[in-house]
C-alpha cells in the first residue's frame, strides 16, 4: 500500500540524473556512488516535515524535495531511491518504528511505524540520512536491532544490524617525545566509529576550533596543573 503511491514519487527526471552523474563523477564501484550519493543527500536535503498527504504517509516527488532542499524521513528515502536507480543500484523503502522499544506488532497496523529508511540489497547496507553528519551504513541506536517492513518493490520482515561492542570504537592513537630539557611534545589522533561517531561527527562539523584551539589548549593544561601550548 505504501509503495503503491509512493514508487509513483521516486521517478528518474532529467534534474535527478544530472545531479546523480554529477555527484558520482569519477567514482566506478556501487559502494563509491551510493557513499557519494548519501553523503550528498545528508549534507544538502535539510529536515522539514510538512504533512499534506494521507497523514503523512505519501512522499514529496524526488525532483520536488530535490528543488526545494528540504524533506522528512521519507523524502529522504525517496530521493535516495530515485538517484541510486541512476547508477543502477537496487533499493527498498522500509519503514520501521524509531523509539528505544523493540517490540512487533503481530497484526499489521500502519500505527506501528513512524519512521522510514532505505534498504540496499547489494551492499547490505540501511541508509537514514535524517541523521546528520553520518556515512552510509550508519544507524542510530533506536534502530539497531530492530524488526522493520520492507516496502518497496520488495516486501516482508527485515532486521536491521545488532548493536556489537566492536561496531562502537573510539581510538587514541598518542605520540609523546621527550626532549633532552625534560620538554615533552606529543600527538593524538582519535578515530571514532559507530555510536561515538554520531555524537562526534556533528559537533566537529558545526565548530571551528581552529582559531582558538591554542587558548583551548592551554587552558586545558592548566586546569591540569601544567604550562605549554598546542593546537586542535
Amino acid at each position: 500500500a505504501y509503495w503503491k503511491e509512493a514508487s509513483k514519487r521516486a521517478t528518474v527526471t532529467p534534474e535527478i540524473r544530472s545531479t546523480t552523474e554529477e555527484i558520482t563523477k569519477g567514482l566506478k564501484t556501487p559502494e563509491e556512488q551510493a557513499a557519494a550519493i548519501y553523503q550528498w543527500v545528508n549534507k544538502n536535503i535539510r529536515y522539514l516535515s510538512v504533512v499534506a498527504d494521507r497523514n503523512g504517509w505519501i512522499p514529496h516527488d524526488a525532483s520536488e524535495i530535490l528543488a526545494n532542499r528540504y524533506g522528512d524521513c521519507k523524502d529522504y528515502t525517496t530521493v535516495l531511491n530515485a538517484m541510486l536507480k541512476v547508477k543502477g543500484i537496487e533499493s527498498h523503502p522500509v519503514i520501521i518504528r524509531s523509539d528505544s522499544g523493540h517490540w512487533f506488532p503481530t497484526a499489521a497496523t500502519p500505527a506501528y511505524f513512524n519512521h522510514a529508511i532505505l534498504y540496499i540489497p547489494s551492499l547490505d547496507l540501511f541508509a537514514d540520512a535524517t541523521a546528520p553528519n553520518t556515512r552510509l551504513g550508519l544507524i542510530t541506536d533506536s534502530k539497531k536491532k530492530k524488526k522493520a517492513f520492507l516496502a518497496g518493490e520488495k516486501t516482508g520482515v527485515i532486521e536491521t544490524p545488532s548493536n556489537r561492542p566492536d561496531d562502537n570504537i573510539l581510538s587514541s592513537d598518542i605520540t609523546i617525545n621527550l626532549g633532552p630539557d625534560g620538554s615533552v611534545k606529543a600527538r593524538s589522533t582519535n578515530t571514532y566509529k559507530g555510536r561515538t561517531e554520531i555524537l562526534f561527527r556533528p559537533l566537529f562539523a558545526n565548530i571551528d576550533v581552529g582559531p582558538v584551539s591554542n587558548v583551548f589548549v592551554s587552558v586545558l593544561l592548566e586546569y591540569y596543573g601544567m604550562k605549554g601550548s598546542g593546537k586542535i
